[in-house]
C-alpha cells in the first residue's frame, strides 16, 4: 500500500490581528455551561467573574 501526502496549499493563508498592536488585553464573555461550572477555579484564577444576572464569565485577559 503506498501514502498519499495531502497536497501543499498554494495560497496563503494570512489572517488579519484580531488585536493590534499596543493593545494589551481582550474582553472575554463566555455563557454559562456545565463544563464552565466544572472549571470555574480556572476561570477564577485567570480574572474572569461570574454574572448571574446574565448567566456568563466575564472580564479581561491579558
Amino acid at each position: 500500500m503506498t501514502a498519499i501526502s495531502a497536497p501543499r496549499a498554494t495560497a496563503s493563508c494570512e489572517v488579519a490581528n484580531r488585536f493590534p498592536a499596543g493593545s494589551t488585553a481582550a474582553e472575554v464573555r463566555l455563557p454559562g455551561t456545565d463544563r464552565t461550572y466544572e472549571i470555574r477555579d480556572v476561570l477564577h484564577g485567570v480574572s474572569l467573574r461570574w454574572d448571574p444576572a446574565t448567566h456568563t464569565w466575564h472580564g479581561r485577559l491579558r
